[in-house]
């Protein structure tokens, strides 16, 4: 109920309505054309994600990839290797261990 009182208090000030169109045009320029590329949500991602589709298992283990250091690109690999098994019997809708990185 106070919050309700702290909202009906609220005048319209020229900071307030400043803050209120540049908070929009800030989140209009941000959420706009979001369909570029592929949809990763960190910027080294696509670095990972290739790296660690170059891992053939076993002719090649090497991720050629060590900024985070190469457990983490193997937990990715063997996971989305899970993930195929696992889905394979279940869905119709095939993984492939490329697939399944992107996910």
């Amino acid at each position: 109920m106070l919050i309700l009182k702290r909202i009906k208090n609220i005048t319209l000030t020229k900071e307030f309505f400043l803050v209120f169109v540049y908070t929009i045009i800030g989140a209009l320029f941000r959420l706009y054309h979001l369909d570029w590329g592929a949809y990763y949500f960190h910027p080294d991602e696509h670095n990972i994600v290739y790296g660690i589709s170059q891992m053939k298992f076993p002719e090649t283990m090497h991720p050629d990839f060590f900024v985070y250091g190469t457990f983490p690109a193997y937990v990715i690999y063997f996971a989305s290797i899970i993930l195929e098994v696992v889905t394979t019997g279940i869905t119709d809708w095939h993984i492939d261990p490329q697939q399944s990185i992107i996910l």
